[in-house]
């Protein structure tokens, strides 16, 4: 075996008295102590691994709300901005209409005698100005939505 336990010297009136202890095998109690810490490490692993899973879950049920939240973002400003552009179309359309219909009326006043011709010409210049000034917010509101026409 190689241990052959504990010896002490005893001193007792003058006599010495020699003491064996008999040998101790350690090996059952290490071996108990391992298999404490192992039991302990593999409780910590586990409950670990369980940290990580119930985290990795709740990083995808996240994901997956955020991404559900952005498409709908997506679909609702795309729906905004078809409705915008709509309108705006139909403002030029309706902006076009007036400058024909201003583009008639001086061409009538041309024709009137009551008007003189420099007055009508006036008179058809600042509306078209105006058209044009009302064309160009649009254009510009709708270049800042990022919409080109």
């Amino acid at each position: 075996m190689g241990y052959s336990g504990v010896t002490c010297d005893m001193a007792d009136d003058d006599k010495k008295t020699k003491v064996e202890f008999p040998p101790i095998d350690p090996t059952k109690n290490v071996m108990d102590l391992v298999d404490a810490r192992s039991k302990h490490l593999e409780d910590l692993i586990s409950d670990l691994a369980k940290r990580l899973d119930d985290a990795d879950n709740y990083i995808k049920r996240e994901l997956e709300l955020r991404i559900d939240q952005a498409n709908k973002l997506s679909e609702q400003e795309s729906r905004r901005l078809d409705a915008i552009r709509t309108i705006d179309g139909k403002d030029i359309c309706s902006a076009n209409d007036r400058l024909s219909k201003v583009e008639t009326w001086v061409n009538e006043m041309r024709g009137r005698q009551g008007l003189s011709s420099p007055l009508v010409a006036a008179i058809g210049a600042i509306v078209g100005g105006i058209i044009v000034l009302i064309l160009n917010l649009v254009y510009r509101g709708m270049v800042s939505y990022g919409i080109t026409p």
